[in-house]
């Protein structure tokens, strides 16, 4: 028994971690070591795992918080636009023009 358990913890999957960036969880595929550690090949370190699963529905995961992330990033544009427009009104001279 102990060692299909081995033989199962070394199978390539879908790791996620804690990350200081939003969405404040990072993927890779790796395997899990013996105390429980993810080892992720591309970047070939140890990672403290909050999620382990296969790679298909991993990689399903990964793909939706991508979009979360560019989701934050397309609201942060448009937040910033309407801050420079409504800055233009209140204190123009607080804008500096680009000369073409």
């Amino acid at each position: 028994m102990k060692d299909s358990v081995m033989s199962k913890k070394r199978e390539k999957q879908m790791i996620f971690w804690r990350a200081q960036a939003f969405p404040y969880v990072d993927s890779g595929i790796g395997t899990i070591t013996i105390d429980g550690r993810g080892y992720i090949d591309r970047t070939a370190c140890y990672v403290e795992p909050v999620f382990i699963t296969n790679i298909e529905e991993g990689t399903k995961v990964a793909k939706e918080l991508c979009a979360l992330r560019q989701d934050k990033d397309d609201m942060e544009i448009k937040i910033n636009r309407l801050y420079i427009s409504r800055l233009k009104s209140i204190a123009p001279w607080l804008i500096k023009e680009d000369k073409e």
